[in-house]
């Protein structure tokens, strides 16, 4: 073979390699999944009715309670036995930041997935010392529950 048509072929296959690695880079290394939550974070708003716990026996909230996201930055849980907590709610990303008595979250939760009417939070819950998933419903888009 020719060196100058084995130097062509060298380079032949050189350049296509990059082509093969930019595009694996491409297709790998770009996402809109934080472009679809920066674009739908207000669907947090409203009443979510907790249908499912899974993860820590550790856990203050239980299948029927409710989470209230408030427009104005309002957080308040109910339910079972009495259950009632309010403070105040955050977003930063995909992470809801929810505080009760101080400029710590006590909870922080991952968003994993949302919809209309379906969301699901992996919790860490430093009040509890504990980390849970939680699967939420949709009751309203603004509060009934005053």
């Amino acid at each position: 073979m020719n060196p100058q048509t084995n130097n062509y072929m060298e380079k032949q296959k050189h350049l296509l390699m990059h082509l093969i690695l930019s595009a694996i880079c491409l297709l790998t290394l770009t996402g809109c999944e934080e472009d679809w939550w920066d674009a739908r974070h207000t669907d947090v708003f409203g009443d979510w009715r907790i249908v499912e716990v899974t993860g820590s026996y550790n856990c203050n909230y239980r299948p029927g309670d409710y989470w209230t996201f408030y427009t104005n930055g309002g957080f308040m849980a109910q339910g079972y036995d009495g259950l009632y907590e309010s403070g105040s709610w955050d977003r930063r990303g995909r992470e809801l930041y929810i505080y009760f008595n101080s400029y710590n979250p006590e909870i922080v939760a991952y968003v994993r997935s949302i919809d209309d009417y379906y969301m699901v939070l992996d919790v860490d819950d430093y009040t509890y010392q504990s980390s849970y998933t939680l699967r939420l419903v949709r009751q309203s888009y603004y509060s009934q529950h005053k």
